[in-house]
């Protein structure tokens, strides 16, 4: 049985191909999947050159940001459909999916700082929980989109005379090869303005100026954090996703929390999805 593991997020959509659980092939599609961030015309041509790579499979295995919202769900389901229609499909949350393949009948209480954030959690009974994950209009505190988003909102204060100067604001110059900061302004005219502003973060140097910024959206989503583990009974808190790279995030992270045990999750989710035999879908 061919299985497609798919893992999209904001800034890539990575993809395992595996045949009765063993891992044949992975690829990184360096382009953002996230529906609330891109088109459904973007995200066809994204699937259309993932089925070239893979070619038909038995089933589809899909772990997507933001798709725990019924309408973007909606859009994904129809393209994945166009694409692998002679296969079987399933479509979850990044978040949702992480649990699928963590989840072994004790608690869990998982925390993700990819491109957006959200904490998730499911009990002893299988009831799933959640903080936060609202989209970048409105929370995902502590992820790289933000963490940067605030990052260039303290140098476009620097260009009005507000703030003094950090060191992190040439290092934006030469990431996105501008030779003012007033061009910052600009990213956010470009459609996948989501991706190119979160992608900073894989580079940005743990200046002042960003820790401080780390701290200060590090407190309310480790309060989320702790929400959860109380709602869930979870004796320690998972952290997933490409902010906890940085050692920086992690140290203040686990400061915050300095009395829950702590795990850094280092797996492949596409791989994980493609290969595990036993996914826990169907949440309360």
């Amino acid at each position: 049985m061919l299985v497609l593991g798919l893992d999209g997020g904001g800034t890539s959509l990575k993809a395992t191909l595996a045949k009765d659980g063993r891992a044949i092939k992975r690829k990184i599609f360096e382009k953002g999947v996230n529906i609330s961030a891109v088109s459904a015309e973007e995200l066809e041509r994204t699937i259309k050159e993932v089925r070239g790579w893979s070619g038909p499979v038995d089933e589809v295995r899909a772990a997507f940001s933001g798709a725990g919202d019924p309408e973007r769900k909606a859009v994904l389901t129809a393209v994945l459909e166009k694409f692998f229609a002679k296969s079987s499909r399933m479509i979850l949350s990044d978040a949702e999916a992480l649990i699928a393949c963590l989840y072994e009948g004790k608690p869990l209480t998982i925390a993700i700082a990819g491109t957006g954030s959200i904490v998730v959690g499911i009990d002893e009974n299988g009831r799933f929980v959640r903080a936060g994950g609202w989209g970048h209009l409105f929370d995902d505190e502590a992820s790289a989109f933000s963490i940067v988003k605030s990052i260039i909102v303290e140098a476009l204060l620097h260009v009005d005379g507000l703030v003094g100067h950090d060191p992190v604001f040439h290092e934006l110059l030469n990431y996105y090869g501008f030779d003012k900061l007033e061009q910052l302004a600009n990213l956010q005219r470009f459609s996948d303005f989501k991706e190119k502003i979160a992608s900073f973060a894989r580079v940005m140097p743990n200046t002042q100026l960003v820790k401080r910024i780390m701290k200060k959206e590090l407190k309310l989503f480790t309060d989320r954090v702790r929400q959860v583990l109380a709602l869930t009974n979870a004796d320690r808190v998972l952290g997933f996703g490409g902010m906890f790279l940085n050692e920086e995030y992690r140290n203040i992270f686990c400061s915050m929390l300095r009395d829950v045990e702590f795990e850094h999750l280092k797996l492949h989710l596409d791989e994980a999805l493609a290969t595990k035999t036993n996914l826990k879908v169907g949440f309360k």
